[in-house]
């Protein structure tokens, strides 16, 4: 026998309806969180999918070393060697072509072995760019001066002529000097 009885406040709905309604309500809620929950237990489960797949790769590249006898006795023995072979490269090409770099030598290697110590394995030419940072004023005040003694070169050497040193230009015709002032004049010129 169902309850009839009347809510107050419900427009006339009985109490079975009022249970009917909130029974419904609370469904279409919970189905709506299990939506939530099964998308976040699809995206758990696909990360850990591709954590499995990055470890398996891992110990099959592991797998791969350990399949060679001789590499996996010899290795420990070769890894140092070869990272030193690599770095003496490396240093053969980085100072020629980076002169200006010389002056700070000690300091990129001394850098260099630092962080090849703690495991951070980069290029001197990385690490020349990192020195240039930490002593941007000086380089840039040295530049600063290279360029201008370049230009006051330059001046000299094209008003006193080829082959000329840095002295002042003469402003006297030649076949006007004695030749005391002659000698005085090329004294220091190599012909």
């Amino acid at each position: 026998m169902a309850d009839e009885t009347k809510v107050e406040g419900t427009g006339g709905l009985s109490l079975e309806a009022m249970q009917t309604m909130l029974q419904q309500a609370l469904q279409q809620q919970m189905s709506g969180i299990g939506d939530q929950v099964k998308d976040a237990v699809k995206a758990v489960v696909a990360d850990e999918a591709a954590t499995v797949k990055r470890e398996r790769t891992a110990q099959d590249a592991a797998k791969g070393a350990e399949a060679d006898p001789v590499l996996g006795v010899v290795g420990p023995y070769i890894a140092p060697v070869a990272m030193e072979a690599r770095g003496a490269v490396d240093a053969a090409v980085f100072y020629p072509s980076h002169p200006q770099a010389l002056k700070y030598a000690t300091e990129i290697e001394q850098t260099h072995s630092a962080w090849a110590t703690r495991g951070i394995h980069t290029t001197r030419a990385e690490i020349w760019t990192y020195v240039q940072g930490l002593h941007r004023q000086d380089i840039g005040k040295a530049e600063q001066e290279e360029a201008e003694a370049a230009t006051k070169r330059a001046a000299l050497a094209g008003s006193v002529g080829m082959g000329s040193s840095d002295r002042q230009a003469q402003e006297r015709d030649p076949y006007s000097m004695t030749l005391e002032e002659l000698e005085k004049a090329l004294d220091g010129v190599i012909l």
